[in-house]
């Protein structure tokens, strides 16, 4: 019995074909990402192209030869198309929902490609069977993206980061009326409630710094300079705080208690991976974390108002306090 996802596939791979693109398995690969937005191994693959060719069950019989000349797949029957087998309700309703997604991404530069290959593809499908756009939009929708300045940047920045090209930044700082230039070793790209931000080494600094895209007034490639590698590991780097931007603090245990209502939101959507209930009743929770207090962690703390009061630590309770303070402050005047 094949699965939803491998009919998916199979769509993917015959509409590549039908297109007489000659995809090798890599073209096949991203494709399927492109529209379903998750990574399939090799192995998966060519076990599809052997079932649309083989396969009793789906009796497909596809004519799927493979071009050394073109260095990929094609039909060797040029009116061959699996577009007439019947699909499922189900699995068209995850075709449209994941174009949905992604279409969300399309104010990005380096999604763009991705739009035709959906659009075409949920084009197909929807004459077929399914749901219209109008009722789909009146059953589920995606929070829009807005487009902030800076992603124009993204490309330029996946080509520094995987060929390690060093370059040159002019940075408008929030804090500073003038900007600043650094010669940066890009190593990540992080988005975060929609902003995007590139950690780097800085030479200014001698360390790992963030900077957010939407600050960059100019970019460009120092050619004769070299690529210093650091080592950095996403996970680990970003393992200890909230956001993009790492405390200079040490890590500490944070216990925060929220008003019962606002702690069964935490406990339906975690804040973090050391998130931990210590103590729950029928008027509040009490909850650790094991975290750097950081200024994006203060600011989504004071985002709670009365529905949080932080416990530990006395220095996080103090800044919270203080800063409560300056606010009803501004409104006895």
């Amino acid at each position: 019995m094949h699965n939803k996802d491998a009919y998916i596939r199979y769509k993917i791979i015959n509409q590549l074909l039908v297109d007489k693109k000659y995809p090798d398995i890599e073209k096949i690969k991203d494709a399927i990402f492109n529209v379903t937005c998750k990574n399939v191994a090799t192995r998966t693959i060519a076990k599809d192209i052997q079932d649309m060719r083989y396969n009793s069950e789906l009796n497909f019989h596809a004519p799927i030869e493979y071009d050394s000349s073109e260095k990929g797949y094609y039909y060797s029957d040029s009116n061959y198309s699996i577009d007439e087998l019947p699909i499922s309700e189900e699995e068209l309703e995850a075709l449209h929902f994941n174009a949905d997604f992604l279409k969300n991404l399309s104010v990005i530069p380096v999604f763009e490609n991705s739009r035709g290959t959906i659009e075409r593809l949920i084009t197909i499908l929807k004459t077929k069977q399914g749901l219209s756009d109008n009722q789909r939009k009146n059953i589920i929708d995606f929070q829009k993206v807005p487009r902030f300045k800076g992603i124009e940047h993204i490309e330029f920045l996946i080509d520094a980061i995987k060929n390690k090209k060093v370059i040159n930044i002019t940075h408008q700082s929030f804090y500073n009326p003038k900007p600043n230039k650094y010669i940066l070793h890009p190593l990540f790209l992080k988005e975060d409630r929609f902003r995007w931000y590139l950690i780097a080494y800085s030479e200014s600094h001698s360390e790992l710094r963030t900077f957010g895209l939407d600050r960059i007034k100019d970019i460009k490639t120092e050619h004769l300079a070299t690529f210093f590698q650091v080592p950095f590991h996403p996970e680990l780097y970003f393992q200890d705080t909230i956001g993009v931007f790492v405390a200079d603090g040490k890590v500490e245990d944070i216990l925060l208690k929220f008003a019962y209502e606002e702690g069964q939101y935490l406990k339906s959507l975690p804040l973090h991976e050391s998130q931990k209930i210590i103590e729950e009743t029928k008027d509040f929770l009490i909850i650790k974390f094991k975290l750097a207090p950081t200024y994006e962690l203060i600011n989504l703390i004071l985002g709670w108002g009365p529905n949080v009061e932080v416990i530990q630590p006395q220095s996080l309770r103090d800044t919270i306090k203080k800063k409560l303070e300056t606010a009803v402050k501004k409104y006895k005047r």
